[in-house]
């Protein structure tokens, strides 16, 4: 997400951590569950709709003791909690840096090489491959995709005996 971010440098994201429900069906959805299981404390209600991790964050966030029973919780804070569910806000302070960094962002652009040997369009010879190209993606494995496929296509393309 940071590589979204960064470029346009905003003072908060906000998350809509259920975004196929409005916040009153939302709101309907967490009464539904706390009336069919009023004697539960809230927090354990929520982890049937988000991770525990987050749970805790949005009860601390909202000054909602853990203990508090779905039965005991008033409407204003269950409420409170769908319209957070709606529209998470988190302030953008700085970034974590290059050291941090899972992916990095730029390179050799695309239309600067040949797709099919991966060689420079400017220097006869050279080819680029993997991270060193601009080409990034949110995550799950696209820049070690991208190194292998890329690896592989300038590997084959190499003529045995070239200079």
């Amino acid at each position: 997400m940071s590589s979204y971010v960064i470029h346009k440098e905003p003072d908060k994201i906000i998350f809509d951590l259920i975004p196929d429900k409005s916040v009153d069906e939302v709101d309907a959805f967490l009464l539904e569950r706390m009336n069919r299981s009023s004697n539960k404390q809230l927090n354990h209600i929520l982890e049937m709709m988000i991770p525990k991790r987050l749970v805790q964050y949005i009860m601390d966030r909202l000054n909602i003791d853990d203990s508090l029973k779905a039965n005991e919780t008033t409407k204003v804070q269950r409420r409170s909690i769908s319209e957070l569910l709606k529209c998470l806000d988190f302030e953008v302070s700085n970034f974590a840096g290059f050291d941090q960094a899972m992916i990095t962002v730029g390179g050799i652009k695309t239309n600067q090489i040949q797709p099919q040997t991966m060689e420079s369009k400017k220097i006869k010879g050279l080819k680029f491959v993997g991270e060193v190209l601009d080409l990034d993606a949110q995550t799950g494995g696209y820049n070690l995709q991208i190194a292998w496929t890329t690896g592989y296509v300038a590997g084959s393309t190499i003529k045995e005996g070239a200079n």
